[in-house]
């Protein structure tokens, strides 16, 4: 009768595979970390362009209404540009900014302004724009 000897442990395809595995793992680990860093940046951008547009609607939604500029038909009724203002404000997040108010007296009446905020900026490559509109009447809701 022969003698059968039973061995444990792990044979060296077993090693190789499981280093192998573990490898796959790790790799697709770290695309996973930048990809989700590279989206948390590209959220952070559009967010904070988002707030800059929308806070400058604020500012003209609870101003006076003597106090908000109405622009005409000769400068496109444009009557601000803070593309300096989003660069400094965003220290730079919100590339090549391109930030204009127009105003102009609602057609018929003089006492409803519309109020458009348009913010146009570079985004992974591509022009994006954020656009916020009002109106404003004279003695409206909470003034």
């Amino acid at each position: 009768m022969g003698i059968h000897t039973q061995e444990s442990g792990f044979t060296l395809i077993e090693a190789l595979l499981t280093l192998f595995v573990v490898g796959v793992i790790i790799t697709v680990g770290f695309d996973l970390t930048n990809a989700t860093g590279q989206i948390n940046l590209k959220t952070r951008i559009y967010s904070e362009a988002n707030s800059l547009a929308f806070g400058k609607m604020q500012d003209y939604a609870n101003s006076d209404f003597g106090d908000i500029p109405v622009g005409n038909a000769g400068n496109n009724f444009l009557v601000e540009d803070f593309s300096n203002q989003v660069l400094t404000t965003s220290n730079g997040l919100v590339a090549n900014p391109d930030g204009k108010v127009f105003t102009t007296y609602f057609p018929g009446s003089r006492s409803l302004i519309e109020v458009r905020v348009v913010l146009d900026f570079d985004y992974s490559g591509d022009r994006r724009t954020v656009e916020y509109a009002n109106f404003i009447q004279l003695g409206g809701v909470g003034r």
